[in-house]
């Protein structure tokens, strides 16, 4: 993601990469005649201590939207909502990583308890594409089993957004150039 950097797990967690695994890095940006703009890098490192913990992937797309469909017409403001769950076991929330594109505004996303209790996981109020970072917590959030992830992302379809790739003005829906749009939100979690 632009302006993205390392991510670590704790120490005696690891992301499992099975053998024989490929490694298919999914990066959707326009090309460019100037090479040397990418610095897109990737570097692995492997545990040296035995793993204690498998870091997991929950990624919430456009398909966990609620009110589908997932289109922004010309001309609007659309704001989108994700409700997922209930959590079928206890998760650690490790990180965050909201995606969405030049469209969007704002995102925030927290998790209703069981017992009724809301749990903040991020809030972006004023969105920027250009750095999309994946936010570690200080300590694990833990998301008890039956907890709801509940996310909300606000978008500007109009001329009046400066950011808006599309000139005109066009209806945009999901789709993996710039120019397209998304609502994701990826955690890495432990059990």
């Amino acid at each position: 993601m632009p302006g993205n950097d390392r991510v670590t797990f704790p120490a005696g967690s690891v992301k499992r990469i099975r053998a024989g695994s490929d490694l298919i890095l999914n990066i959707h940006y326009s090309p460019s005649p100037n090479a040397a703009q990418d610095q897109s890098e990737v570097r692995l490192y492997f545990a040296k201590k035995p793993v204690k913990q498998i870091v997991r992937t929950l990624t919430l797309t456009e398909n966990n939207i609620t009110n589908q469909p997932f289109r922004l017409a010309a001309n609007t403001r659309p704001t989108f909502y994700i409700n997922y769950g209930p959590l079928p076991d206890t998760v650690r929330l490790l990180s965050v990583l909201p995606h969405m594109h030049w469209l969007g505004q704002s995102v925030r996303a927290f998790a209703i308890t069981p017992a009724g209790e809301a749990i903040n996981l991020v809030s972006i109020p004023d969105w920027d594409y250009r750095w999309q970072l994946t936010y570690f917590f200080r300590e694990p959030l833990v998301l008890p089993k039956g907890s709801t992830i509940i996310a909300e992302a606000h978008y500007d379809n109009t001329d009046q957004n400066p950011l808006n790739p599309n000139h005109p003005v066009r209806t945009v829906g999901y789709g993996w150039s710039s120019t397209d749009e998304m609502m994701n939100l990826v955690f890495y979690y432990i059990k």
